[in-house]
């Protein structure tokens, strides 16, 4: 947001908006994280997978609300529908991470999506006519459409589960993720023991 407030465009497509409206405007998004208090719920009926891509869908829905909005509230309800979607992502996505990530690069993995959470922007074009707010607006829902279908490549937590009671998909999820599919390795059959005895 703070790459297009303040270009000559923007400003005149929004009528100048004063400092209060720009800060509803900012606050808007921030609105929409209250929603992480129902993520658990989302994550545990129906998975940590299928609740960030569920997320993913309300990004992009609220993304091309800011990109075809005509005005200052539909702006603020574009805003406030991509909010939900870092509410329920920020909370669902590291401990989706803890669980299928080896203990061993947790860690990397943790810096490099904090990391990425810091890079953004886009072009600016101070001479296009509502392009130089609209476009910004625009590319920020391509990377989550492929983080959405890039998840149905990845399994489901082992402790979701184990929660519907599917054992048998648990142990070859933890199999392909540390044995290269083989359920009989020494690490997958301690793993298993020691995750079976936590959960049951």
């Amino acid at each position: 947001m703070s790459g297009v407030i303040g270009t000559a465009v923007y400003k005149r497509y929004f009528d100048n908006p004063v400092s209060s409206v720009q800060g509803a405007i900012t606050a808007s998004m921030p609105f929409g994280f209250v929603f992480a208090l129902i993520s658990s719920f989302i994550a545990d009926r129906y998975s940590r997978r299928s609740a960030i891509q569920f997320s993913c869908i309300i990004w992009i829905i609220g993304s091309i609300i800011q990109c075809v909005c005509n005005g200052i509230p539909m702006l603020v309800v574009g805003r406030t529908i991509s909010g939900i979607f870092i509410g329920i992502a920020s909370t669902i996505v590291p401990v989706y991470q803890f669980k299928i990530a080896p203990k061993e690069i947790r860690g990397r993995i943790y810096f490099i999506q904090y990391s990425e959470s810091f890079v953004g922007g886009g072009p600016n074009d101070h001479n296009q006519p509502e392009l130089a707010f609209r476009l910004p607006w625009g590319i920020q829902m391509f990377p989550v459409v492929l983080f959405f279908v890039g998840l149905f490549f990845l399994p489901r937590s082992t402790r979701w589960l184990a929660s519907k009671d599917m054992w048998d998909e648990a142990i070859q999820v933890l199999a392909d993720l540390h044995a290269d599919g083989d359920m009989d390795h020494p690490k997958v059959l301690a793993d298993y023991q020691e995750f079976r005895g936590r959960c049951v």
